[in-house]
């Protein structure tokens, strides 16, 4: 499951975010809310990896047939017992679960398609929190698409300037996000990009990432 700490973390950034952008407070419930809503999705969606499959009941045993009582008198004779019921078949083992690991849980976001997919503009008013018009699609495509990269791997406590891999597309940076402080970065304050040379700079006054730390970059491809 996402550690608390992590979520709570991400909620109040968040919510910080959207309190001091210069939206109309009056969006500010619905914003919170679809972020909640889609963390809520993603929640489950690690549960459901982290668990593994129930195996099936085994059939119930059947029960014996009850002996005759015995006849009164001198010496009677003592009823016959019941035969023992049948022992029901083995339940299948259930599948193992597994804990959930980042990249898996990239993964599934990946997978998920329509208006569940990681998108900005299936997050009504996410688009004008970061400062970007809504996107209108070409050809019947959809428009922008908001990927994901994973920049946990350079953290050394030392590094400060990422490089986003050649394997990416590259056209702006949404959100820049993770485990150590400030959680949520911001924009030209506590980082810069440069698109022709494909790296993220954290300001001076930011501390490097220590490793195992997180650094996650939401970025329009």
């Amino acid at each position: 499951m996402i550690h608390p700490a992590v979520k709570e973390a991400l909620q109040k950034g968040f919510e910080k975010m959207v309190n001091e952008s210069t939206i109309p407070t009056t969006l500010h419930a619905r914003i919170l809310g679809a972020f909640t809503k889609r963390f809520a999705a993603l929640e489950q969606h690690v549960l459901t990896l982290e668990r593994g499959l129930q195996g099936e009941r085994g059939l119930s045993g059947m029960a014996g047939t009850d002996g005759k009582d015995g006849r009164h008198g001198r010496d009677g004779k003592d009823g016959r017992h019941g035969r023992d019921g049948r022992d029901g078949k083995d339940g299948i083992d259930g599948i193992d679960g597994k804990n959930a690991d980042p990249s898996e849980v990239i993964e599934e976001i990946k997978k998920l398609q329509g208006k569940d997919r990681l998108h900005a503009r299936n997050i009504d008013g996410l688009e004008t929190v970061f400062g970007h018009q809504k996107t209108t699609g070409h050809g019947g495509g959809g428009g922008d698409t908001i990927r994901s990269v994973d920049l946990s791997s350079q953290c050394d406590g030392v590094t400060k300037t990422f490089t986003i891999p050649n394997t990416t597309t590259f056209n702006a940076v949404v959100l820049l996000t993770g485990t150590t402080f400030p959680n949520f970065y911001r924009p030209t304050i506590d980082y810069t990009w440069s698109i022709a040379n494909k790296t993220i700079t954290l300001d001076a006054g930011v501390a490097a990432p220590q490793a195992g730390q997180t650094l996650i970059l939401l970025c329009k491809a």
